[in-house]
């Protein structure tokens, strides 16, 4: 602790990181989580926080501009009127597996998945860090000892920092994560026999970019089956889907929430899909650690899966879905329609506010890397050499708080992030709060 409490106050003292590369990645996990702690609990959230401070940091959205459908919220109060909340199975309900497996097959020619290759979860931070444990336990058990992991960077401090708490891990950064298709080959190289994990987002945040499809079925097609692959694939929205048939290869594990594209991070609800093997085998840890998901929003999850699966195919809404359920064919309608038409409206104005906001920062003289996906937007201030320097001098001249690049293991340059879902009038004062800042 006193070798990271030293760091910090060298790091504040230089405003200059570049002793970070120094480090070997076990100190650089620890020494990147303890500064996303000050960050959050110390700085933005502790001694400079304030109610007029614009928020465009966040990761997420405001939620008192993009709103959950109301047909969402009609299943949440569905189940709290008939007290569904009760014991569960520890990987969920089973038919509310059904429904996200149909859903996930909407985007596969040949239905790869079906309920027993399901598994409910509590979100993506803790069903990733739960998986880390779960594995770890079992590959120890054979092996003895504690392996060495690979995760891709940039990545999310608290997850590498779990997987670190299980397994030696290798920070492997992806050089092009601001291109248009990235390139998984450094983690392809460093793949050996024994490697029995490897960690990576199949959208980089915070860049928005996608892992190149065909680099994922390389690095796939290199492992054997004793290496398990977790994809962190929450941050594949607001852009075009595309997965390939190596994601269902028994070896790789795809983890999903609705806290992104769906805008409940609040809510810790979420799934993995993987081999049926996998998921029994799984089925003892978790009935033997946290019990059971949330049983009171499995119809939440059920009803939301319908009808996204309904969505993305363009088809009219078939109710035996629903046939268990003493809700009428009118209603499930009226439902439906308001489920399409506000994700639409949700989804429309993330992308507005997201050109909206490239657009300014690139008049301003901004290096803007534009995103096929996600909610967030990456970029350099010419001029600037550290951008947790950005973040305080921004927060303190201006009130406005960005998310420093260095919190995503990004070392290379001083990029900072921009969430810009939020209402438009702040998001263009916020914007304009920084321009005049650095261009004045």
């Amino acid at each position: 602790m006193k070798e990271i409490t030293k760091n910090l106050q060298k790091y504040f003292a230089t405003k200059d990181g570049s002793f970070i590369d120094e480090l070997n990645d076990k100190d650089k996990i620890i020494f990147i989580k303890e500064l996303s702690n000050v960050y959050f609990r110390d700085h933005l959230y502790g001694e400079y926080r304030s109610d007029n401070n614009i928020i465009l940091s966040s990761g997420s959205v405001n939620h008192e501009v993009f709103n959950i459908p109301e047909a969402l919220k009609f299943f949440i109060k569905y189940a709290l009127d008939r007290d569904w909340y009760g014991y569960s199975d520890s990987r969920g309900r089973l038919q509310t597996r059904v429904a996200l497996a149909s859903y996930v097959n909407t985007f596969f020619d040949n239905e790869p998945y079906n309920s027993e290759n399901i598994c409910i979860t509590m979100g993506a931070t803790a069903s990733i860090s739960a998986l880390f444990e779960y594995i770890s336990k079992n590959k120890i058990k054979r092996s003895g000892q504690k392996l060495s992991a690979l995760c891709a960077v940039p990545n999310y401090p608290p997850l590498v920092k779990s997987m670190a708490q299980h397994f030696d891990v290798e920070l492997v950064e992806l050089n092009d994560y601001t291109e248009g298709s990235i390139s998984l080959q450094p983690v392809i190289e460093k793949i050996k026999p024994e490697t029995p994990v490897i960690f990576l987002q199949t959208v980089i945040n915070p860049s928005g970019k996608k892992i190149s499809e065909n680099s994922l079925a390389d690095l796939i097609a290199k492992t054997s089956e004793n290496t398990l692959i977790i994809l962190d694939e929450c941050h594949e929205c607001f852009g075009e889907k595309v997965f390939g048939p190596s994601r269902a290869r028994k070896n790789v594990i795809r983890v999903n929430s609705l806290s992104k594209e769906f805008f409940m991070p609040g809510m810790k609800l979420g799934w993995f899909i993987a081999d049926k093997k996998f998921i029994d085998g799984y089925y003892e840890y978790a009935s033997s650690s946290y019990g059971s998901p949330a049983s009171f929003f499995y119809l939440l999850i059920e009803g939301l899966a319908i009808f996204e699966m309904h969505r993305q195919k363009g088809i009219e809404l078939d109710k035996k879905f629903f046939s268990e359920y003493d809700i009428s064919s009118e209603k499930l309608d009226e439902l439906f329609r308001d489920y399409v038409q506000q994700i639409n409206k949700n989804s429309k104005a993330v992308i507005d506010n997201r050109l909206f906001a490239i657009k300014r920062l690139k008049d301003a003289g901004f290096e803007v890397i534009e995103p096929s996906h996600s909610l967030n937007i990456l970029i350099y201030i010419p001029g600037t050499t550290d951008s947790y320097t950005v973040f305080l001098d921004l927060l303190h001249n201006t009130g406005v708080s960005v998310y420093p690049g260095v919190l995503s293991f990004i070392f290379s340059k001083p990029y900072v992030r921009i969430s810009p879902n939020v209402e438009r009038s702040v998001l263009e004062n916020g914007l304009n709060k920084i321009i005049n800042f650095y261009n004045s």
